[in-house]
């Protein structure tokens, strides 16, 4: 089986090295098909289908204050007492994501405007996110007094520090009168919330705890289902805490509810849509491209009509002329993948400068290893798609031309490949001084005909494609 793919590759080689202008037009064809589809998908399992940086992500939440504007933060006092309400959440933390300037601590940097957030003590303890250096902050960061410490995240810590593992007790200068000393550093992708590049302690002051505080919405509040909770056991229970609340204080939350949303649909709902509809049409691209390709190559096949017919008389099977055809597609397919890898890749390169940074985790778009799975299913897919049709298309007439041949008797495909080997045989018999050619009657000696040695290597060729 492994000798008689090898000549159904070699012979599939050797005649897509016969035919430049065909084979270039459809590698071509299929490297831009792919290459779009591979540069698509390597965006959607980026953004889409590969897990966020935390642990269990599936049962993260974002809990919004759902006002008649619309959904949108909490209060502090609000969230306070969500959180000490609440059964169905397992953990409830707070944000308040700001602007913060590094300021230069050296001749070689200069100050820098960074994405920061301001947490709750519980903050990283209730995402379990993966740390790379040192340790994430955690509860006892917020009481009164703790030291100013703060995490950063790896891209600021590659940038900015160098990568040195010595950035770890390090003073950094927020503008603050007290310099944050840097306690972590986060593993790579983690950047939550809104791209945050570091995370520092939140600390009430005394005028977010009075009452006409809880009018002041501010806070972005995050949570993680409890156990065996499911999402509308924890809507229920918050929207029922948010109507007591808003009977308890009727001047601030009157009209006001609880929302709570998946985390992931927070962070990509905007984008999926788009992605999934732009998938969509570079999967119709691809299949506009083979099914021009399945014309062309049933076009191919009706002009080998004379060669298959031949090798019909020498015994070929219906399968192995369609396998034939099948492995010289798969070739086309395999080189059109490698082709449309490349293609992506500068796709990729180019959506790393110029795309719209309003994607979600774009900067995380690669090709991995689900996205080389994906190429070859692809290369697979397409193999059958553009060369399924025009495989059975030909053996269906091999199948035809036997039972014609055979219907016919001695010049069936038996008898004329019994011929054949006859006249061969017959040649090979012959005395070296006696008659070396075959005749056909009426003509004498060097008028044509062909030579024993010719036939016995035509017959020898024409069985090796058999």
């Amino acid at each position: 089986m492994t000798m008689t793919l090898g000549q159904d590759l070699r012979f599939a080689l050797r005649r897509l090295r016969g035919s430049p202008t065909f084979t270039l037009v459809a590698v071509a064809t299929l490297a831009l098909g792919i290459g779009a589809n591979v540069s698509i998908f390597s965006v959607v399992n980026a953004v889409l289908l590969r897990p966020l940086p935390m642990h269990d992500d599936a049962r993260l939440v974002r809990v919004y204050s759902l006002r008649t504007q619309g959904p949108g933060p909490t209060s502090v006092l609000d969230f306070m007492d969500l959180r000490e309400q609440s059964r169905t959440l397992k953990g409830l933390s707070a944000v308040a994501p700001v602007a913060v300037t590094l300021a230069a601590d050296s001749a070689d940097t200069s100050p820098e405007k960074v994405q920061a957030g301001m947490v709750t003590g519980d903050f990283f303890p209730m995402l379990d996110a993966r740390v790379q250096l040192g340790r994430a902050l955690h509860p006892d960061d917020v009481r009164p007094g703790a030291p100013k410490v703060a995490v950063i995240s790896h891209a600021l810590w590659q940038r900015r520090f160098g990568g040195s593992a010595a950035v770890l007790g390090r003073s950094v200068d927020l503008g603050a009168p007290e310099p944050w000393t840097v306690v972590g550093v986060m593993a790579p992708g983690f950047d939550f919330p809104a791209r945050s590049e570091l995370w520092s302690p939140l600390l009430w002051e005394e005028s977010m705890t009075k009452p006409e505080g809880r009018g002041a919405h501010w806070l972005e509040v995050y949570g993680r289902l409890g156990p065996d909770v499911a999402l509308a056991s924890a809507r229920t229970e918050l929207s029922a805490i948010a109507h007591r609340l808003a009977g308890q204080y009727p001047q601030t939350n009157e009209g006001k509810d609880a929302r709570v949303e998946p985390l992931r649909d927070v962070l990509v709902g905007n984008v999926r849509p788009s992605l999934l509809l732009m998938l969509g049409a570079v999967g119709l691209v691809l299949l506009i491209a083979c099914a021009n390709l399945t014309h062309l190559l049933l076009a191919r096949a009706a002009s080998r009509e004379g060669e298959v017919s031949v090798r019909i008389a020498l015994g070929a099977s219906r399968g192995r002329i369609a396998r034939e055809l099948l492995v010289e597609c798969g070739v086309l397919a395999g080189l059109g993948a490698a082709v449309g890898l490349l293609v992506a890749m500068w796709a990729l390169d180019v959506l790393a400068m110029w795309g719209p940074r309003d994607i979600p985790r774009i900067e995380e778009v690669s090709l991995d290893g689900p996205v080389l799975a994906f190429t070859a299913g692809l290369a697979v897919l397409t193999t059958l798609l553009f060369g399924l049709v025009p495989a059975l298309q030909a053996g269906r007439r091999a199948g035809e031309s036997h039972a014609l041949r055979a219907r016919r008797g001695g010049d069936g495909a038996g008898g004329a490949a019994a011929g054949v080997r006859g006249v061969v045989a017959a040649q090979l018999r012959a005395p070296a001084t006696g008659q070396a050619r075959l005749r056909p009657r009426g003509r004498a000696d060097g008028e044509g005909g062909p030579s024993a040695a010719s036939l016995w290597l035509w017959h020898r060729r024409a069985r090796g494609l058999l």
